[in-house]
């Protein structure tokens, strides 16, 4: 096999190179890998034939930018369905999370079919997932928010978050909004407006999703919630004394996936846990040192059947000695 830099590899070559890996390699048939993939079978018999033709499959599979070894070995600690990985970088910030989001797109767009609904969370790495995202053609798909958005966003979080009229623009579907926070003040004004019907209208689409898409947040004050003001002090405290280490669409876990019994949730306005566990097709976007325990314990409350990730992360992940007292 051969090696090239990881920064010279493009979305597509890893997409050939994963196609042509589990055909040749792991001696799945061609409709095996187009289940696992959310591809049709022609379509894998062409990407097998592009491998071929670009140089990837010469008389062994060249492999680029990730261990694919890594994937089986995530595939089967976590049960997952699926995992991609992008180069593991210095930097935490941007540029790590417009890879994470590249990758994404790519996952999204080969999975993507007609008459979808797509559930969108809202996080800084999600926010770049329009600028990746390419189809050959339009689709006619709904995305819809699973969460409420923010009233609020500070001026160094420049990124566009109008993330859903964004994925609507690029492949020719609807957006569909919750028009609300993502936490109110009291547990009262929450539960009346869940029972308005223009807000249950808005929540049931969400609800029909056939694919979810998300990130995880941190339990800091570095956190997006914390960043833009809708988690106070207060709430922080709450969270850490309880052990929470990472939240999904607002729900806060601890380190043994476990949803903690935290004020928060009962001002939470979006779908509920079991909604989301509904969903058939639930994707996890996030990587880098400070979100590891948070993907850790997502992967462990069962909510993910898709692992976007970094190399650095994806290794943390598997290695034997990472093991989370009860």
């Amino acid at each position: 096999m051969n090696h090239e830099s990881p920064e010279h590899i493009s979305t597509r070559e890893q997409l050939l190179a994963r196609v042509a890996w589990l055909y040749y390699e792991q001696d799945l048939t061609q409709a095996e890998i187009g289940a696992r993939l959310g591809l049709s079978r022609i379509t894998v018999n062409r990407l097998l034939k592009e491998a071929r033709q670009s140089g990837i499959v010469e008389i062994r599979i060249r492999p680029v930018s990730f261990d694919l070894p890594l994937v089986e070995m995530l595939l089967q600690r976590f049960s997952l369905q699926d995992a991609w990985l992008v180069p593991a970088v210095e930097e935490t910030g941007e540029e790590l999370a417009q890879s994470l989001a590249q990758m994404a797109a790519l996952v999204l767009a080969q999975r993507l079919q007609e008459g979808w609904t797509v559930g969108i969370g809202i996080s800084r790495t999600i926010s770049y997932l329009p600028d990746f995202l390419v189809l050959d053609k339009p689709v006619n798909c709904r995305f819809a928010t699973l969460m409420g958005g923010l009233y609020f966003r500070p001026v160094e979080m420049s990124h566009n978050f109008d993330i859903l009229t964004r994925l609507a623009v690029a492949t020719g579907g609807e957006a569909y909004y919750l028009p609300l926070p993502t936490f109110v003040s009291e547990p009262a004004t929450r539960e009346h407006l869940l029972a308005d019907p223009l807000i249950q209208r808005s929540l049931n689409v969400a609800r029909q999703a056939d694919m979810a898409v998300f990130s995880v947040g941190t339990v800091d004050p570095a956190a997006l919630l914390v960043q833009a003001g809708i988690l106070g002090e207060e709430d922080l405290k709450e969270l850490l004394e309880y052990g929470a280490v990472g939240d999904v669409l607002g729900y806060f876990f601890d380190r043994n996936g476990r949803l903690v019994p935290a004020a928060v949730h009962q001002r939470l306005l979006g779908i509920s846990l079991e909604d989301l566990r509904r969903i058939p097709l639930k994707m996890l976007v996030a990587g880098g040192e400070p979100k590891r325990r948070a993907v850790h314990a997502t992967l462990r409350s069962g909510l993910v059947d898709v692992l976007v990730t970094d190399t650095a992360t994806a290794r943390w992940l598997c290695d034997q000695k990472v093991e989370v007292e009860v």
